[in-house]
């Protein structure tokens, strides 16, 4: 029941600021008592899921979603159903879907969240760079049906407020509209590497090995 199997699908579309995205993601995933509180110890389930972009909403939306109880003696009642964690769900597998160059984005998330950050890393309102790493965030956010702005203050270790005030300065630079800066956001994420002290190689293998690692932090 362990086995994880995300995939995309269909025609790529470029979003804001310029992050590839397929507008179908189906996924079948093992999940424990972290993203269902109904089950006990080493208890696994199984959930099966398709998301599909939408341009209007700006994310990605649940087509449908399911739980197989596998050879668990449960009942998959309306109860069970409840102690289901879909956005915890959702949200790994959406960043498992997004290109491998935005990976460093969440990893700084994460890391400054949780207080393992290697190197202090900081951004100056006035750099061009630092209000287009503020659009990707914000985008990767509302992508995964996110805060935005609670993403951006995490990220970049700013408070609410001030996190507010540099996505209207992106938004006014026209960063938030734009799909032609995939070159220069693509850039600032895996200059991340290196700024939190890191190795620059980003294997498939480290990229999976940290997304699984959120089902452990959340």
């Amino acid at each position: 029941m362990t086995t994880q199997s995300v995939r995309s699908r269909g025609q790529s579309i470029v979003v804001a600021p310029g992050i590839s995205l397929k507008p179908i993601i189906e996924g079948s995933v093992g999940v424990g008592p972290v993203d269902i509180s109904a089950l006990d110890g080493t208890e696994r389930a199984r959930a099966s899921f398709r998301l599909e972009y939408s341009p209007h909403a700006g994310r990605y939306e649940i087509a449908s979603f399911g739980i197989d109880r596998g050879m668990l003696p449960l009942e998959v009642s309306g109860a069970f159903l409840r102690t289901v964690r879909v956005h915890s769900i959702i949200r790994r597998s959406v960043l498992r879907s997004l290109p491998l160059w935005t990976f460093p984005v969440s990893m700084l998330r994460e890391r400054r969240r949780l207080g393992t950050l290697p190197n202090p890393v900081e951004f100056e309102l006035n750099r061009v760079d630092s209000l287009l790493l503020t659009a990707l965030v914000y985008r990767m956010a509302e992508i995964a049906d996110e805060n935005p702005v609670e993403a951006v203050a995490e990220t970049l270790g700013l408070k609410l407020r001030t996190a507010t005030n540099w996505i209207a300065r992106a938004r006014a630079a026209g960063h938030m509209t734009t799909t032609m800066e995939q070159a220069a956001v693509r850039k600032i994420a895996m200059g991340l590497i290196e700024a939190m002290g890191l190795e620059l190689d980003v294997s498939e293998k480290e990229h999976q090995r940290f997304l699984d690692s959120l089902r452990k932090e959340e």
